[in-house]
């Protein structure tokens, strides 16, 4: 009689062992290869942006528009969500229905149904794409980014699908000491790497060269604020105007926080994406970096 071949039961096991220590292997590479597709991806977004920016500026005499909290959607959605003033710049929309004026306020439940439906997918950063909840700040445990007692830092994410990129709401120049004592990365971390611009009205004269009841500040009907006058400290080539608030990014002393840690990771460490006055897109790790909004 012909013998039937077969595996033994120890010759299944040996295989299965090999396929899980090659998953085992293959695993991490493959996360991040899918993170760096992520990062290019942001990367994108932030150069489609910039673009949009650049155009809204060769329409309005270098004017952008008024942008204050991105989390005070309940006193003006437009001023606090980036898409909406540069709306008509997107390409073709959906037409946004009554009930989401974009100069009303909003509650959270308009934001997450204009997210959800109406918002371009190039202003929502791939690292939270296809979430389902409104973009939220979630607390996530203390950190430990350098030895010592300062080195502790309360790790916040923003969660959600949402307006991702954000504009500075107060002014910080180059050099900005914002970490305690020196950083464990060296002297050139814990300091703002570039100075910001900001997109409001009511910031002090000596520091954004125009105040709230400056009416040469005002322009048409956004109440716009031309961005040279931000300008007074260095070239806008050289300071940054919009961020991935998905990036990881350090908030200044004395609240001890970090937000996102570790995401937008570059060379084992986290950063985010950011677009400069002049439209241009970088990469700034997170140590060199400190929160707009």
């Amino acid at each position: 009689m012909e013998k039937r071949k077969g595996f033994t039961l120890v010759e299944l096991l040996v295989v299965i062992a090999i396929i899980a220590l090659l998953m085992s292997i293959l695993m991490p590479a493959l996360s991040k290869v899918r993170r760096q597709a992520r990062l290019l991806s942001c990367m994108a977004n932030c150069r489609q942006i910039g673009a949009i920016m650049a155009a809204y500026q060769a329409d309005n005499d270098g004017y952008v528009p008024v942008m204050r909290n991105k989390w005070a959607i309940y006193i003006n959605a437009e001023t606090s969500l980036l898409s909406l003033p540069f709306r008509s710049y997107s390409g073709p929309t959906k037409k946004l229905p009554m009930f989401l004026q974009p100069k009303m306020p909003w509650t959270w439940d308009k934001v997450l149904d204009y997210s959800q439906n109406y918002l371009p997918d190039f202003y929502v950063c791939p690292f939270v794409r296809g979430k389902s909840q409104a973009d939220i700040w979630q607390p996530a445990g203390p950190v430990r980014i350098c030895p010592g007692p300062g080195g502790v830092r309360q790790n916040c994410r923003s969660t959600g699908r949402g307006d991702s990129y954000s504009t500075w709401i107060w002014p910080r120049p180059k050099n900005y000491d914002f970490w305690p004592g020196e950083h464990c990365y060296g002297p050139d971390h814990g300091k703002n790497k570039y100075g910001n611009l900001v997109w409001h009205t009511g910031g002090e004269p000596l520091e954004t060269g125009c105040s709230a009841n400056q009416k040469s500040c005002q322009h048409g009907k956004f109440d716009q604020v031309h961005v040279a006058n931000f300008s007074n400290m260095r070239r806008i080539s050289e300071r940054t105007a919009v961020y991935c608030g998905h990036g990881e990014i350090d908030d200044s002393d004395p609240f001890l926080q970090v937000y996102n840690y570790g995401s937008h990771e570059r060379g084992n460490r986290g950063g985010t994406n950011v677009i400069f006055g002049d439209s241009h897109v970088e990469w700034v790790q997170g140590s060199q970096i400190t929160a707009g909004n």
